[in-house]
């Protein structure tokens, strides 16, 4: 029990990052490479580490200090909403929990229930079936000549923008210059853009794990999550039987390969989008 408890707190310490609060206030290298950053630190003396520790402790407690009133409950959604939006980052609805407002005239929230290991292990391939080698042109069938592909649909974000999954593949992999996409803030931008980014070339991202990719990032991303989780049932049934198998499977192929030349900064927090459901 010791040791568990010991493991979470160290999970939480790890989510503040204190790590990087110590770094802040350590010695930098005069005139020396990049890579040879611990350089300084080598040159450190006694005197200089206790400053350093010293100045980092009163930046760590004040970090700790926020952790906990985040625990206690001290911290309520209403500041963080405030924050947020007074940072003019927008909102985005796919983070509220479920109330009662988003099931008016549908059905109520889904109880969230927590899956096994042996599904897991299962895969993608388990759950969805197996993807079409034909990757690109599966891809494109699946938005463009399914029975859901010019069936508009409403977002439940993104300023609860319409279009159609025939739509979004013309905005991601032909758009038209000049034409008004669905959505208030969202550009057209050349596919090719993207498949010359340093980092799709580091990753060896194919173009049709780009394209996956950025189709989930845009208002697509309802309909390949209501094929994964089978609910809310209205957006299930706007698949019309379309569980864009390939599309799914090539953007779960990116993300991996991403994962493995981009770590994410130590001060970002990441969030579940959780609407709809209720928390076991």
């Amino acid at each position: 029990e010791d040791m568990l408890i010991t493991i979470q707190l160290k999970a939480w310490a790890n989510t503040l990052g204190l790590a990087r609060a110590l770094a802040q206030h350590l010695q930098r290298p005069e005139g020396e490479k990049e890579k040879d950053a611990l350089a300084g630190l080598a040159k450190m003396t006694d005197a200089e580490v206790d400053a350093a520790c010293a100045a980092a402790c009163q930046d760590i407690a004040a970090m700790v200090k926020s952790g906990v009133r985040v625990l206690a409950g001290k911290v309520t959604d209403t500041n963080y909403t405030n924050d947020y939006e007074a940072s003019g980052a927008g909102h985005s609805s796919k983070y509220d929990m479920w109330d009662e407002d988003w099931s008016k005239g549908a059905e109520s929230a889904v109880q969230a229930q927590f899956g096994k290991l042996e599904h897991f292990y299962k895969g993608l391939d388990w759950h969805l079936g197996l993807p079409n080698p034909d990757v690109m042109r599966a891809m494109q069938d699946e938005h463009t000549k399914r029975q859901d592909s010019e069936v508009e649909f409403v977002t439940h974000n993104y300023g609860s923008t319409t279009t159609s999954p025939s739509q979004e593949w013309e905005f991601v992999c032909e758009p038209i210059s000049g034409k008004a996409y669905p959505g208030k803030v969202r550009k057209a931008e050349p596919l090719d853009k993207f498949l010359s980014h340093p980092m799709v070339q580091k990753a060896n991202l194919s173009k049709a794990e780009v394209v996956g990719m950025r189709l989930y990032t845009g208002p697509m991303y309802q309909k390949y999550n209501a094929s994964l989780r089978g609910f809310p049932s209205w957006d299930v049934e706007d698949l019309k039987g379309n569980r864009y198998v390939t599309t799914i499977h090539a953007i779960v192929s990116g993300v991996v390969k991403l994962s493995r030349v981009w770590r994410m900064p130590e001060m970002r927090k990441l969030y579940r989008g959780l609407r709809g459901c209720k928390l076991p």
